[in-house]
């Protein structure tokens, strides 16, 4: 699979574990590196920059009032700011067992 050293739990949550949930017969190693799939590669993550700004810039655009110019404005911010985060330095959630796969590689 990957040689990607995170390790990502499952969603906590009953919404997020719906939306994430692949079907019970899939193995918990398998469905652990389906979601580190989900969160942690660069199309979600760039997508989601589009998706943010997107919206905010056609609300922007269509209604050009302060505060949505000013969502619009703290958007971009955000995603500058995320931009320039090392992607080494993002945070890495782990599941129980990650410390003892981490030590036995």
């Amino acid at each position: 699979m990957q040689a990607d050293a995170r390790i990502y739990s499952l969603p906590r949550w009953r919404l997020t574990r719906w939306l994430a949930d692949c079907g019970a017969d899939v193995p918990d190693d398998i469905r652990v590196a389906l979601i580190g799939n989900l969160y942690g590669t660069l199309p979600v993550f760039i997508g989601g920059i589009l998706n943010t700004v997107l919206v905010a810039g056609a609300i922007a655009a269509r209604s050009p009032t302060p505060l949505f110019v000013a969502w619009l404005a703290v958007e971009i911010a955000i995603c500058l700011t995320r931009l320039a985060v090392p992607p080494t330095s993002t945070c890495c959630f782990r599941s129980p067992g990650a410390a003892a796969s981490a030590t036995a590689r």
